[in-house]
């Protein structure tokens, strides 16, 4: 069984996709303005939606502070 969520945060659509156990996070920027992120898509090891959002969110940050 999988679960899908979809969020926008500083201008990057995060999409966050439930598997088994864990979340599988992709990130990317809505504007071509945007640092595109290294790693754009990558698994958790949380079940909790927060926590996954959160290590998105973190990312988004780190990329837009460089």
């Amino acid at each position: 069984m999988s679960s899908r969520r979809e969020t926008e945060y500083r201008g990057y659509k995060i999409e966050m996709e439930r598997r088994d156990l864990c979340w599988t996070v992709s990130v990317s920027p809505t504007r071509p303005e945007l640092p595109i992120l290294s790693r754009s898509s990558f698994p958790t090891i949380t079940q909790s939606e927060r926590a996954a959002l959160a290590q998105a969110q973190r990312r988004v940050d780190r990329a837009l502070r460089h």
